[in-house]
């Protein structure tokens, strides 16, 4: 991939344990903000295909991670917004093997986001409704929810997401604006 100044920056932290059971807020972008998902018509999201197939691989993931629960999410025009909690760690052990920072470790949130944008991707080619270039960015956004207080913010967040993106409200990228 090259040097390390040519890798992209990474946003998560780098001492965290990003198979830990809690909660985490996720954002997923298309590749260049296209609207490939489907548009806001009177203040909700109308699917286009390409988004109903999204969801459909969104909704799979517990099926295929035992680990893995959702709570709110949303697909989005541009965007995936979701609420999700990993419920155990899928790994043997923490320190069974040594991995370098950046490394995919199995069961952590950047499996689980690679593993539904793969699954998504695949599904849309195979219906013809994507063509061979990517369909997400390359990162993802994401929050670890430690509080209650915080989990009813992102829950609220992504359920009002259409009408503030109707308003033109939303910063989709991070989940700012609440």
């Amino acid at each position: 991939m090259g040097s390390p100044s040519e890798r992209p920056r990474t946003r998560r932290l780098v001492s965290f344990d990003y198979t830990a059971p809690t909660a985490y807020f996720v954002t997923i972008v298309t590749h260049r903000r296209q609207c490939t998902l489907g548009l806001i018509v009177d203040d909700a999201v109308a699917l286009s295909a390409t988004g109903r197939v999204a969801q459909q691989e969104l909704t799979a993931v517990p099926r295929h991670r035992a680990n893995v629960r959702l709570d709110e999410f949303i697909v989005m025009p541009d965007h995936v917004h979701i609420l999700l909690w990993i419920t155990a760690n899928e790994t043997a052990s923490p320190g069974s093997q040594e991995r370098r920072f950046g490394d995919m470790v199995p069961g952590s949130l950047s499996a689980i986001v690679r593993g539904f944008k793969a699954a998504s991707t695949r599904a849309a080619r195979m219906q013809a409704l994507h063509g061979d270039g990517p369909l997400w960015q390359r990162n993802f956004y994401e929050r670890v929810v430690r509080i209650e207080r915080e989990l009813n913010a992102v829950r609220a967040y992504i359920i009002e997401n259409p009408v503030r993106a109707a308003r033109g409200e939303d910063d989709h990228r991070t989940g700012d604006s609440w």
